[in-house]
């Protein structure tokens, strides 16, 4: 979800490098001594991979990671679970078994960790915040390619080392979510699912900016009407404005479609897209957040919509605090522009991480590499790769085109709706009215073209991916695991989903 499609050699390549940190930080703040992870960091260098130009996760090497820890079979089923790509392995070979000191510490450390949980997670927002702040009214055209290196590598010593502890929010969301899923029906784990988070405030937030701005007439004459940058000129006479807007820029400016690949243009750059999505909303009915009520829920399901909010605030902190390495990339690849060490800005994308952060300048096999990963992506773009593969004795799968259309899906959010469909691969604000929207796969910023919607169906999801918890939260009908679906329906077809059964008809 967090990477869905095309992703750039350098975006995969970071994440393979963060996500090692995160995990070998997981597991050390575990228990697990320091010489265990050094002996099998081939596991956690490879906890994601890259196929077809796409991220995918290595799972072997999961359950190894995981096989560290007590509970090895639990938080696997679990996990599998959370996947919901009906990946199920029966026999994981090469598990590594935990040592005799973290079976005697493991349990002590994770109810003390409980204790003062939400004191550290609390400590986390403040600093996460304090750098948002820092950052966001930067002058990054002054750094030099030394100052670019420090600061990314600030990031990665200092509030990234403490990002293991939203991993442990998410163990906790998982664990308790196996957990209801046992005892609770079908329709109590709806009311369970239904919570708030930050994806609603967000839009609670555009609304309420795109209303303000359509209330003074001259100035949303020069929004429709003429550029952007106009536009913030303009907006110079209406400080009270002004300032509502930066707020959300601070709270919200990394939230974006694909806001995790570095390649992708911020609401910043691509400003058009900014515009149209405040217009947009400037002439549509005000929207209102779905206040959350635990009423009659029981101590174990308010838990567990507590963490699982947190995880959705997290993950908004996490979009902002990469949209600042984005600039910081984007930065040093004005100075190699400078520099002529490549023709155009979007070709430090195409480098490896270390490529971009360990150097000043790359070697010509570097540069070599970088060129034919263009040619290389090109290929790919072609390619309708599979959500999930294996590979036996390393021989790869062959692709092929599998047009077969299910009409049957899984239920995520209940409610019936019927109209006209919108089907997208890619985010875009559309020019005509739509009620049902279809695509592959969406991410945290998809959540403005969501509120637009009366139903979803998406290709690729599970109850608790971000579609799914958007959906509850709007309280809109949402259909997930439809395969095929941007292949054989177009835009304009009328629809009609079923958000409790999963069944999506196509009228007429």
């Amino acid at each position: 979800e967090s990477y869905g499609g095309i992703v750039s050699p350098l975006t995969a390549t970071f994440a393979q490098n963060l996500y090692a940190q995160v995990y070998k930080d997981l597991l050390l703040h575990s228990g697990v001594k320091k010489n265990t992870l050094q002996k099998h960091s081939a596991v956690f260098d490879n906890l994601i991979g890259t196929a077809y130009g796409r991220i995918y996760y290595r799972m072997e090497n999961w359950h190894k990671f995981m096989s560290m820890l007590p509970g090895y079979s639990r938080n696997k089923a679990n996990l599998e679970e959370m996947l919901t790509l009906n990946i199920r392995s029966e026999k994981s070979e090469n598990v590594v078994k935990p040592t005799l000191w973290i079976r005697l510490v493991y349990y002590p450390l994770v109810i003390w960790k409980l204790l003062f949980f939400k004191k550290s997670m609390t400590i986390l927002d403040k600093e996460t915040s304090a750098i948002l702040n820092e950052y966001h009214s930067f002058d990054y055209s002054s750094l030099n390619e030394s100052e670019v290196n420090k600061h990314i590598q600030t990031l990665f010593d200092g509030i990234l080392r403490k990002w293991y502890l939203t991993v442990e929010n998410d163990t906790v969301v998982m664990t308790l979510f196996a957990a209801l899923g046992k005892k609770k029906s079908q329709e109590e784990m709806a009311k369970i699912l239904s919570f708030q988070s930050a994806s609603t405030a967000q839009i609670s937030a555009l609304s309420g900016l795109a209303k303000a701005l359509k209330k003074e007439d001259k100035l949303f004459v020069v929004l429709e009407s003429e550029s952007f940058e106009n536009f913030l000129i303009a907006l110079n006479d209406f400080p009270r404005l002004k300032v509502q807007l930066s707020e959300y820029k601070l709270k919200y400016g990394g939230r974006f479609a694909n806001e995790l690949k570095l390649e992708t243009k911020s609401i910043d750059e691509d400003q058009n897209a900014f515009r149209s999505l405040l217009i947009t909303y400037a002439n549509s009915p005000a929207f209102e957040a779905v206040r959350q009520t635990e009423n009659g829920l029981d101590f174990l399901s308010k838990t567990f919509q507590k963490f699982a909010s947190r995880r959705e605030h997290f993950r908004l902190h996490r979009a902002n605090l990469f949209a600042i390495i984005r600039k910081l990339v984007l930065r040093k690849a004005d100075i190699w522009l400078e520099r002529k060490i490549i023709s155009n800005r979007g070709d430090i994308f195409y480098f490896k991480w270390p490529s971009v952060i360990d150097k000043k300048t790359p070697s010509p096999e570097e540069i070599e590499s970088m060129k034919l990963e263009r040619k290389k992506y090109e290929t790919y773009q072609k390619i309708d790769a599979p959500a999930f593969f294996t590979v036996k004795n390393g021989r790869w799968p062959s692709i092929k085109q599998d047009n077969e259309l299910s009409f049957q899906g899984m239920g995520v959010s209940v409610g019936e709706a019927t109209g006209k469909a919108l089907v997208t691969e890619e985010f875009k604000i559309p020019k005509e009215p739509f009620d049902i929207l279809v695509t592959k796969r969406t991410d945290p910023g998809w959540t403005t073209l969501m509120a637009m919607s009366k139903g979803l169906v998406i290709e690729e999801g599970g109850v608790l991916s971000h579609a799914s918890i958007v959906a509850r939260e709007l309280k809109i009908p949402a259909v997930i695991g439809v395969k095929n679906a941007c292949s054989n329906y177009k835009s304009g077809d009328v629809l009609s989903i079923d958000g409790k059964t999963g069944q999506v008809f196509k009228q007429g």
